[in-house]
């Protein structure tokens, strides 16, 4: 082979490298930035879709829990009292404290404002007077009455005030108690 053959062979050579290598650069590297790109971009949307699929699960899990306690929750608002007209609680405590021959006067009782409550809530405050086993037995009903209330407060003293009609001497026993009540409403 003569010297103009192999330089013929060796520009060959580096010309078809140097074809290669741009259309390394030009074509390959952009398309390979693009898979890059777009296989991020996939796993991204299976993240997205696993993350949607497992919310998605979540609340079919809930419709499914409320379809279950539904009856449960409708029963339950039969024990909470409506807020703008709480007559049937008020009925309730005079017509107990009638039967324990108490006398009651019912008020409203502030109460502080707590996020943690699941219910909206009154405060009620009921002062009694009369004997203390009376009391005791009022209480009683009124904490395991139909009615979802706490006693946020509890006052109770000795009271004098009591006198028999037929004798007028003071009735041993008498107490005057003061109850505050948070009443869960509707």
């Amino acid at each position: 082979m003569d010297f103009f053959s192999k330089n013929k062979i060796l520009i060959a050579h580096l010309l078809a490298f140097l074809a290669f290598a741009l259309i390394v650069v030009f074509f390959v590297r952009p398309l390979w930035a693009d898979i890059k790109s777009n296989a991020q971009q996939l796993l991204e949307t299976n993240r997205n879709f696993e993350f949607i699929k497992e919310k998605s699960d979540k609340i079919n899990s809930v419709r499914s829990d409320y379809k279950n306690m539904e009856p449960d929750l409708s029963k339950m608002s039969g024990f909470l009292i409506d807020s703008k007209t709480p007559i049937d609680l008020i009925k309730f405590w005079e017509s107990t404290a009638k039967e324990e021959s108490l006398n009651i006067d019912i008020g409203s009782y502030p109460l502080e404002k707590d996020d943690s409550d699941l219910w909206p809530s009154m405060g009620f405050q009921v002062k009694l007077t009369g004997s203390l086993s009376s009391f005791m037995r009022f209480l009683e009903k009124v904490e395991s009455s139909q009615y979802f209330l706490e006693v946020k407060s509890l006052s109770i003293v000795k009271s004098a005030d009591r006198v028999n009609e037929k004798t007028s001497q003071p009735i041993p026993g008498g107490v005057s108690a003061s109850l505050g009540l948070k009443v869960y409403t509707k």
